[in-house]
């Protein structure tokens, strides 16, 4: 059975859930329905005008043969017919291929579309993994500064605590030969009463 005109109007094709747009196989397989019927249309148009060149013929046959075979006329209705017939087939490639390279528009503006977006995607992504590079490079050197100047503080706070031992040992060195002078007066002042 031949597909119909309002077939090709009503198709709808099933849409795939790993892109946006028609199953492949299902576009095929309608495609490859059409284009047997519009080959058969083809092929039964190109038989009828050739059996209507034979009729033709056969009524340019000389007299002789014509008295003896009459072979009836072309009739108008045929003629109509093939005309007609040629006509339809005619609009309905010259719809289908109409459709055909609205399809393959519409496809093509779909995998334009795809791809823009990927590349959007992938820009938007490189520009999120260069912020995030930019935001931790930050935090990195912040910290470091931030290791940096309280090292520097401690180093500070070091050094005053080693000056304050070096004063506090000066002081107590003063204080020991102090008291080591203290202890020798005492011992020679004991050993004087004890001489005496």
């Amino acid at each position: 059975m031949l597909i119909t005109p309002e077939e090709i109007d009503e198709k709808r094709f099933k849409t795939t859930r790993l892109k946006e747009g028609y199953d492949q196989d299902d576009v095929d397989t309608f495609l490859d329905r059409v284009q047997v019927d519009y080959a058969f249309l083809r092929q039964t148009v190109a038989r009828l005008e050739e059996d209507n060149r034979v009729l033709r013929r056969g009524s340019e046959a000389p007299t002789s043969v014509m008295n003896a075979v009459k072979p009836e006329a072309p009739s108008a209705v045929a003629e109509k017919r093939l005309e007609v017939a040629t006509e339809a087939a005619q609009r309905i490639e010259d719809d289908a291929q109409g459709r055909a390279s609205k399809m393959l528009a519409d496809a093509q503006a779909e995998a334009d579309d795809i791809i823009r977006e990927a590349g959007a995607k992938a820009a938007k992504l490189i520009e999120d993994a260069a912020k995030a590079e930019g935001e931790m490079k930050s935090r990195a050197q912040a910290q470091a500064s931030a290791i940096v100047s309280e090292a520097r503080t401690r180093e500070g706070e070091m050094r005053n605590r080693v000056d304050d031992l070096s004063r506090q040992v000066t002081s107590l060195e003063g204080e020991k030969a102090a008291y080591k002078r203290w202890l020798k007066g005492l011992l020679s002042k004991m050993e004087d009463e004890t001489r005496e």
